[in-house]
């Protein structure tokens, strides 16, 4: 009969097991910066190859909601997206999608005083969202023409930045890069290990005709 001996675990196993579960517990609370991190690196050649479109940190404007209304002015027109990752804001941009009201921000032409149209984004974090805002896009709007724009918002103790919208209808863009680039890897890897595999068969192969040579010689 044999008996099995219990071996406590060793203190660098104790100590490798609450640094993995503390780095999973960060990487939980922190999901919407990985999710945005990970896709940073996988769209980043894309991007420089011009296949891709980017939003660069510059193109990003990052505002102190305690003050308004906040003056912005706009180099280009088109479609801007509101990021933010107060917690009490994405909540609120799940309820007015729900319920269909008004936007909290009013943004008007600092020129003409005409009012843009503001909409709410209520999706969750997708991997080509702009790591350099914080959070995730709540609200979205369309510029008509360059210039200064008043952003009217509720004053309170949060950030909240304004980024280009490149990726509105361009999904699909993306989604193919990503597929295209995964599977570039797992081929490069593939033919990696087959390389090896080869480099190991000829000394085994080498091996065996030397072990048939002798003994055809005796």
């Amino acid at each position: 009969m044999t008996q099995s001996t219990y071996r406590s675990p060793r203190l660098t196993s104790v100590i490798g097991g609450i640094l993995l579960a503390v780095v999973l517990l960060i990487s939980l609370c922190m999901l919407g910066s990985v999710v945005k991190t990970i896709g940073a690196a996988v769209f980043f050649l894309p991007a420089r190859l011009g296949v891709l479109p980017e939003v660069r940190a510059t193109d990003v404007a990052v505002l102190d909601m305690q003050h308004s209304p906040s003056v912005l002015a706009f180099a280009r027109a088109g479609r801007y997206h509101v990021y933010t990752a107060d917690l009490t804001l994405l909540e609120t941009a799940s309820l007015l999608d729900a319920s269909s009201a008004k936007p909290w921000m009013v943004v008007r032409s600092a020129s003409s005083g005409i009012e843009v149209p503001v909409t709410v984004v209520a999706r969750g974090v997708r991997p080509y969202d702009s790591p350099s805002a914080p959070g995730r896009p709540i609200l979205a709007f369309t510029l008509p023409s360059p210039g200064l724009y008043t952003l009217a918002h509720p004053s309170r103790q949060a950030t909240m930045a304004i980024v280009p919208d490149q990726t509105t209808g361009k999904e699909g863009i993306f989604l193919v890069a990503a597929v295209a680039e995964l599977a570039l890897l797992c081929g490069a890897v593939a033919l990696i290990a087959r390389r090896r595999r080869r480099r190991r068969g000829i000394p085994r192969s080498g091996a065996a005709q030397g072990r048939q040579q002798g003994q055809a010689g005796r």
